[in-house]
């Protein structure tokens, strides 16, 4: 009885391996935020290996903006 209500169990719902890149990816989050939060890491990324301060400016002001914008979405 047991072993008939796992495989119907088992039957039912496959199990479904999801990457890592699936799993961060929520539907909710749109393009264009994405496509920000690319341009926010690239930039903190640049400023990290040059510690130039105009790196760091441009990135910071970008991260204000981009925090507005997520906030407010």
């Amino acid at each position: 009885m047991h072993q008939k209500i796992t495989d119907c169990y088992s039957g039912s719902f496959y199990s479904l391996k999801l990457t890592c890149q699936r799993d961060r990816d929520k539907i909710w989050v749109s393009q264009g935020t994405k496509k920000s939060s690319n341009q926010r890491m690239k930039l903190y990324k640049k400023w990290l290996n040059s510690h130039s301060c105009e790196n760091e400016i441009k990135y910071k002001n970008y991260l204000k903006i981009f925090k507005k914008v997520t906030q407010t979405a």
